[in-house]
């Protein structure tokens, strides 16, 4: 038997916890979602979610740094509890 009906407030949370979960995980699960998290600019459109992939955006993705501090203080508040 399965659950196909799930809580509208379950409903309304799954998208931040997907984000804190690839937050936790680190810098390679971020780029793994390259367009959720670093949007492809369109020089023109003021749309940032149009354009394609170009070289350009691969090096700018190459070059994105994240610091994962989410993954950090998790650990730490876990070896806190424990």
């Amino acid at each position: 038997m399965t659950v196909e009906t799930k809580n509208p407030t379950y409903e309304m949370y799954l998208p931040v916890w997907e984000k804190t979960r690839d937050a936790v995980k680190g810098s390679v699960a971020v780029k793994e979602k390259r367009h959720i998290y670093l949007p492809v600019p369109d020089a023109e459109s003021n749309d940032e979610r149009v354009g394609t992939e170009s070289m350009r955006y691969r090096q700018y993705l190459k070059r994105a740094l994240f610091t994962n501090f989410t993954g950090r203080t998790k650990n730490a508040l876990v070896g806190a509890a424990f």
